[in-house]
C-alpha cells in the first residue's frame, strides 16, 4: 500500500465511529492479495482506533511501465504549479483507454476552489490532449 486518502469518519455516538478510506495499491495485486490487505487494515483501524471502517476504496497505481511512472512525476509537476493544491493523488495511466486518472487536494484557501481546479486539468490536458482525464476535486477537512 503507498497512501491513505479521503477518509471519511461518522460519529455515532461516544466511542462509536464508522469510516471510509482509499488506499493506493500496486496494479500488480492479486484480488486474494487485496482482500487479505483490506481486512488486515479494517481490523488493525478497529484495534488501534475503535473505528469500523465500513468500505475501503482503491486506487491501483502503475508499476509495471515507466512511460506511466514518468507521465505521473510530470503531472505532478504541472499540478503542484498552482500554490492552492495540496496534494495529488490515485494517478493512473491507461494507455489502451487513454485516459489519465488522479484526485488533487484544492486548499480552502483558495478564492475559487473550482477554479483552480478547472485550470488545472486545462493546464494537464493540454500537456496530454491524447488522453481523457477522469480527475475529482478533493477536499482536506484537516486544513
Amino acid at each position: 500500500m503507498r497512501g491513505a486518502y479521503d477518509l471519511v469518519l461518522h460519529n455515532y455516538g461516544p466511542d462509536a465511529f464508522n469510516g471510509s478510506v482509499h488506499i493506493e495499491v500496486p496494479d500488480t495485486l492479486s484480488a486474494d492479495d487485496l482482500d487479505k490487505l483490506i481486512r488486515e487494515i479494517t481490523m488493525n483501524v478497529y484495534r488501534t482506533h475503535n473505528v469500523i471502517l465500513t468500505a475501503i476504496g482503491v486506487y491501483s497505481i502503475n508499476t509495471k511501465d515507466p512511460e506511466a511512472a514518468a507521465a505521473r512525476e510530470n503531472v505532478l509537476r504541472l499540478v503542484k504549479e498552482n500554490p492552492y493544491i495540496l496534494q495529488m493523488h490515485g494517478f493512473y495511466l491507461d494507455k489502451e483507454a487513454k485516459t489519465l486518472r488522479f484526485d488533487i487536494v484544492v486548499s480552502f484557501d483558495a478564492g475559487d476552489r473550482r477554479q483552480v481546479y478547472r485550470e488545472v486539468c486545462e493546464k494537464v490536458q493540454a500537456a496530454y490532449p491524447e488522453y481523457t482525464l477522469q480527475t475529482a476535486m478533493d477536499t482536506d477537512f484537516t486544513e
